[in-house]
């Protein structure tokens, strides 16, 4: 657990803290005064994919190190890492329908008592600012970041000390939180779920990559649709 915590911490400082630090000094550097919600959330939305570009390079960072020192080669997932394609894609597919599916009826059960789950302004205005590269940042780099992070590393490393189930649980809370939106957690931790499941009964790193790919690229695409 503690090769978890370390990763997940090494990876905040240079995939999250220091994207934001320099955000901050090239605001200051342009602006007199405090920034307002508003104009940090505009600065992060015009920069969103050097953000997840940033993200993906603590990600590997991280992982090269521990596979480096060898700290990984204790934690082997259950599944065999050859599996058939077919057997493959048949669980990007499955996971992902059922993903979306467990999602639009959470989604629809919250609006229901009174708890919407709104879109996050700061993914919107990047999408609408610069549809390419949210589209890269989103489908391809923060899936690869994020699933290399929580499932190859805390999920694998949970799993060999303490069970699947508290590895599940704990990568997919950890995966949730992380994204910094509490009323979306919910939507997080199916995905978290999910994608977890799926790596640890196929055993590829590439099934949880695709589902999460998926995922976003819908979403992507609902929003590109609303503005």
């Amino acid at each position: 657990m503690g090769y978890s915590i370390a990763s997940l911490a090494a990876w905040g400082i240079v995939g999250q803290v220091i994207p934001g630090v320099v955000i901050a000094v090239s605001w200051a550097a342009t602006h007199q005064g405090t920034p307002t919600p508003e104009d940090i959330d505009d600065r992060i939305a015009c920069q969103f994919m050097w953000i997840q570009a940033a993200s993906l390079v603590g990600a590997l960072g991280v992982w090269g190190i521990l596979r480096w020192s060898r700290r990984l080669a204790d934690a082997p997932t259950p599944a065999p890492s050859r599996r058939p394609l077919l057997f493959l894609s048949a669980w990007v597919v499955g996971a992902t329908v059922a993903c979306l599916a467990a999602q639009f009826l959470i989604e629809r059960l919250l609006e229901a008592i009174g708890y919407p789950i709104l879109p996050q302004g700061t993914v919107t205005k990047a999408i609408r600012e610069d549809a390419v590269g949210a589209f890269l940042a989103l489908v391809v780099l923060a899936p690869v970041a994020e699933e290399l992070i929580f499932r190859r590393i805390v999920l694998r490393t949970l799993n060999a000390g303490m069970g699947p189930v508290i590895a599940i649980l704990g990568s997919s809370l950890a995966f949730a939180i992380a994204h910094g939106d509490l009323k979306a957690i919910p939507l997080y931790l199916i995905i978290g779920v999910v994608t977890a499941v799926a790596y640890l009964r196929t055993g590829q790193l590439s099934v949880p990559i695709l589902i999460h790919a998926a995922n976003n690229a819908v979403s992507f695409a609902l929003t590109l649709s609303d503005s």
